[in-house]
């Protein structure tokens, strides 16, 4: 849930497919996550299962 002043951070498509591929390429969720500079890493594995 939400907490009151949150802000989301939002990524482009294009940003979300280098993500999957870096991915499928072997790299693990954390370094894909330090590369591209995503504070979290749960939306990885989101965006690797859709």
């Amino acid at each position: 849930m939400a907490k009151k002043g949150q802000k989301f951070q939002s990524f482009s498509f294009e940003l979300k497919k280098k993500a999957v591929e870096m991915l499928l390429q072997g790299m693990t969720k954390q370094q894909v996550a330090d590369e591209l500079e995503i504070v979290d890493v749960q939306h990885l594995k989101v965006w690797h299962i859709t």
